[in-house]
């Protein structure tokens, strides 16, 4: 039925400004009365009456009531009032309630269009300029104004900006609520934010009861939204009278799409009396845009009738929410409810955005714990492979994958294809029924993983499979799923109680369609659901990404490299064989077995290379795991001894893993020839130093004596300081390691003097327990230790003598060792060093050490740096390191922020991360070092790269220094000292 029709005809000529601000508002006019109408009017009944809605007609009508413009609607609660003001100079007066002169002595018709000086005494008008300005910096801005109308008053004033103008919303307040003091600390107080209240079912149940007796509403609620935006009450605190809601669930049109947007931008909303007639806007539309007000930032915005209607179907007549957000998301509401009308303070009102913050940060924090999990648990699965890979057949590498896989997520089976070879674990399809679920996965276009809790619905014909599975995750689709790994999960039926049945909110429409409205009635109502797994959360989402390239990858290269040596096997045999038959054909088969040899060599440099990159790809996480793990250990102080003690061990278990992963890419780039010693020069006294300080803790916790027999250069030398550092510390955690008694001695001599260079002796003494005749002939060989039981007791990998053999080698030296059985051992190195010309510093009396972190403490205090870092945990353990130390410092998000800050702010020291969003850390160090100041500033790049080159491109971009993840904090301790001197 044609109700109403607007036709406008273009005539050639144009209208005053006058006539279109009119035309504008009579629109805007008209669009809020269709709104109502349609929201009010009962509608004529089609002729398929007999038709019920169904889920599809639900969709539709909820997409329709999604469109509703709820932020334009052009009034405001009454208790309030409301002024728009162009965001320039001369600042006009554009819109204003029509309550306006409640607020000041002047008729709304006076204000509006004339410039604000002339409307209102200097005074106010000096102080809504100072807040026009603060509303170009801040998103919202409060403040307070004398009242024009009543000493006994001032108003409470509420701005935030809204397209090219500034939004000024108005309320009065008594001088008792300006006083009124909150008690905060009763809040603080409560076993809600105790350091003790860990568990989430005991946090989330307090909230409601704490908001409760805060604000006096009848019913508080903690409304939680499901990935589908639906919503349960899972926290209720009510009075006696009120029925419970505890446990009902919401349909997503409860709270659509565009509501859901407010809620994410303004985190606390109240609504005093829904049926206060509300103060309209005049003009309807700002004539400075030509557009409806959006007020989606404002704090008394009017209700939709929708809406209105809403709570009046619940007996609601005043409600309040408070917005809950994890980690950037809308995760729920705070909603209160009372059966009368209800007006808070501007001071409680402040305390619920208290509420919200903290509230708020603690399920974040929930949320970051649950990575935290996850990360630790991939972490294990990838040290596990890489502990297996080198050693094991590739059958036992699957089996023992697919039972990690299997336990990583809540999964009934595991699938992994390899080169379109498969291998299975728990329950899985038949065999039809799995050919048409690969089928199907090939041809999904999502380029990183597939994810369906109910493949009912996603594949044909499923149901006539008679399949328990419902659920399947799989990484990134590809032709018949040659190269890939599935989890699968079994259908779980599930009842839902939900607040009202959805369908009573629909009405037909004159087409026969269906239209959404608020529903009568809120009696459970009952849905099962059947076909269906449990839905995949986004930590398993996360932990298949992360997991899915390294593990196909690592397999299939751990296939091809069995399949090359049982390929070089069978061909050596063969060369065998033909040798003893054919003795005519010697040069050929000499020919042969040598390209069998490089076969073997090439085939040994390519495991070599895989290892190291696998290792490298560990070093990653594992920078978080052990600056976590730290940190916990430092702030977490209600912690009980048992959980200390596995903190502890995850700390050292890290630690002895993160030594392997070195000694293993060290191994492996002097095996693949990637490995190249440096040449700079440096101050042995001063390396010397360094090097005694990162063990000195160790000693001492150890009870064990130190002496040093330190020959004086008085010269520089040129070459490769970090190996020499490396070997050193090898031999003195070695020495450390099996010594429980008496002392260490250091030795450092010339061994040898040349014109241009000299050969350095160093040698690391300890009393230990030593080594008996038949083991000494496998020291300084690979992969091999004195007995298993050294392994049982004292851990390591047998590599870490023989990098120190290569070491030695590679700078014309050698190693030794001379061991007594319970007397103790003497490991000793040389190396050719070459001098420089340079005059050496004046060596220092080894009898005191004073720590890098003591040295920053007493001489460095007040310092002020800038540290570059993307990733939000890094940041975390950078602000564990050095909260301590007295520094002060800023963090930049990325490469671009690097630069500008450094424009604005004068660092002592930069800490750059080398890869970040919009700009690299090297990109950000080029354009830092064209800066006025910042040509001789330190800057020390920090990277999980650890190969040579990687180092070279820091230094090649101008950074000074370069600091390999995981970041130790001595070391990172030792580097600050170094260049802040």
């Amino acid at each position: 039925m044609l109700w109403v029709c607007l036709v406008f005809i273009d005539y050639p000529f144009r209208l005053s400004n006058e006539t279109s601000l009119i035309f504008l508002e009579l629109c805007a006019v008209f669009r809020t009365l269709m709104f109502s109408l349609r929201a009010n009017m009962n509608p004529k009944e089609p002729e398929n009456l007999n038709q019920q809605p169904s889920l599809s007609d639900f969709d539709r009508a909820l997409s329709e009531c999604a469109s509703e413009p709820i932020q334009l609607i052009p009034s405001i609660q009454p208790h309030a009032a409301l002024i728009v003001i162009s965001e320039s100079r001369p600042f006009h007066i554009l819109q204003v309630t029509e309550n306006i002169s409640d607020i000041f002595p002047v008729k709304s018709e006076y204000l509006l269009g004339a410039k604000l000086v002339d409307c209102l005494n200097i005074t106010v008008v000096e102080k809504l300029e100072q807040v026009i300005e603060k509303s170009q910096m801040q998103k919202t801005v409060f403040d307070y104004l004398p009242s024009l109308q009543s000493s006994d008053e001032v108003l409470f004033l509420h701005a935030y900006r809204s397209s090219e103008s500034v939004v000024m919303e108005f309320e009065r307040l008594s001088f008792s609520e300006v006083i009124q003091h909150i008690q905060i600390n009763e809040i603080n107080d409560e076993s809600l934010f105790a350091g003790s209240s860990l568990e989430f079912d005991h946090f989330i149940q307090v909230v409601p009861t704490i908001v409760r007796r805060v604000t006096g509403f009848d019913r508080v609620m903690v409304y939680r939204f499901d990935p589908e935006w639906n919503g349960e009450v899972i926290a209720e605190a009510r009075d006696e009278d009120i029925e419970s809601l505890l446990g009902l669930h919401f349909p997503a049109a409860d709270i659509p799409e565009q509501a859901r947007r407010l809620y994410q931008a303004n985190p606390i909303r109240g609504i005093v009396d829904i049926d206060a007639v509300p103060a309209k806007i005049v003009p309807a539309i700002n004539p400075l845009t030509g557009q409806p007000l959006d007020m989606s930032n404002s704090a008394v915005r009017s209700l939709s009738p929708i809406h209105m209607e809403y709570l009046r179907n619940l007996g609601v007549h005043a409600s309040m929410s408070i917005s809950l957000i994890q980690n950037g998301r809308l995760w729920g509401l705070i909603a209160c409810h009372h059966q009368t009308p209800k007006r808070l303070s501007v001071a409680l009102r402040q305390v619920l955005l208290y509420l919200h913050e903290l509230i708020s940060g603690r399920l974040s924090a929930y949320q970051n714990l649950t990575i935290y999990s996850f990360s630790a648990k991939q972490y294990q699965i990838c040290a596990r492979l890489l502990g297996i890979l080198p050693t094991e057949s590739f059958d036992f590498v699957i089996r023992n994958t697919l039972t990690e896989l299997n336990s990583l997520i809540n999964s009934c089976g595991v699938i992994i294809s390899i080169g379109g070879k498969r291998f299975i674990h728990g329950d899985i399809p038949n065999d039809r029924a799995l050919e048409t679920l690969l089928d199907w996965l090939g041809t999904q276009t999502n380029p990183s993983f597939v994810c369906v809790d109910e493949l009912a619905k996603a594949i044909p014909d499923w149901e006539s499979y008679d399949e328990s599975i419902a659920g399947v995750l799989s990484t990134a689709p590809c032709a018949s799923m040659a190269n890939s790994i599935i989890w699968l999960r079994k259908s779980k039926d599930k009842t839902i109680k939900w607040a009202g049945n959805y369908s009573e909110g629909l009405v037909r429409n004159d087409a026969g369609g269906f239209r959404l409205t608020p529903r009568k009635s809120f009696e459970i109502w009952q849905q099962s659901w059947q076909g269906r797994s449990e839905h995949w959360d986004e930590q398993e989402i996360r932990a298949v990404m992360n997991l899915s390239e390294a593990l196909t990858d690592g397999l299939a290269k751990k296939a091809l490299l069995d399949t090359e040596i049982n390929d070089r096997i069978f061909a050596e045999q063969q060369l065998l064989r033909q040798q003893t038959e054919l003795e005519n054909l010697v040069l050929a088969r000499t020919e042969e077995l040598m390209q069998a040899k490089e076969l073997a060599e090439t085939s040994n440099r390519a495991k070599s290379i895989f290892l190291a990159n696998m290792s490298h790809e560990i070093r990653t996480p594992m920078n978080a795991i052990i600056g976590l793990t730290e940190m916990l250990i430092k702030k977490s102080q209600n912690l009980n001894y048992e959980q200390k003690t596995s903190l502890d061990k995850i700390l050292l278990s890290s630690n002895h893993l993160l030594e392997i992963i070195n000694n293993i890419l060290d191994f492996s780039k002097i095996e693949a020839g990637r490995f190249e010693l440096e040449e700079i020069e440096f101050d042995l006294t001063d390396l010397i130093d360094g090097t005694l300080k990162l063990v000195l803790d160790q000693v001492a916790s150890k009870k064990l004596r130190f002496s040093k027999d330190i020959e004086y250069l008085p010269y520089k030398l040129i070459g490769d300081p970090t190996r020499i550092r490396q070997i050193l510390i090898n031999y003195l955690n070695n020495a450390l390691k099996f010594t429980d008694s008496g002392k260490l001695t250091l030795i450092v001599s010339v061994e040898d003097d040349f014109e241009d260079s000299v050969l350095i002796y160093f040698g690391v003494k300890d009393t230990g327990i030593g080594i008996t005749e038949e083991n000494r002939g496998i020291l300084f060989k690979e992969f091999q230790q004195t007995d298993s039981s050294i392994t049982r007791k004292y851990g390591g990998t047998g590599l870490g003598l023989a990098i120190n053999r290569q070491l030695a080698t590679m700078m014309q030296g050698s190693v030794g060792f001379d061991s007594r059985i319970g007397e103790g051992s003497l490991f000793w190195f040389t190396g050719k060093l070459k001098k420089s010309l340079a005059t050496c510093s004046t060596p220092n009396n080894f009898t005191e050490f004073l720590t890098p972190f003591a040295v920053l403490i007493n001489n460095f205090s007040g310092k002020r740096i800038l540290i570059a870092e993307d990733d939000e945990i890094n940041r975390a353990l950078f602000e564990v390191l050095l909260e301590d130390i007295g520094l002060n410092y800023d963090f930049a998000f990325n490469g671009q922020e690097a630069v500008e800050k450094a424009m604005f702010f004068n660092y002592d020291l930069i800490l750059m991360d080398v890869q970040m969003p919009i700009i690299d850390g090297l990109e950000a160090t080029k354009s830092i070092r064209k800066l006025e100041g910042y040509s001789t500033t330190p800057i020390l790049g920090t990277t999980a790269n650890a190969f040579v080159e990687d180092k070279n491109d820091c230094l090649e971009a101008g950074m000074n220094d370069h600091i390999a993840k995981p970041i130790r904090s001595e070391i990172l301790y030792l580097k600050l000292k170094e260049w802040l001197e």
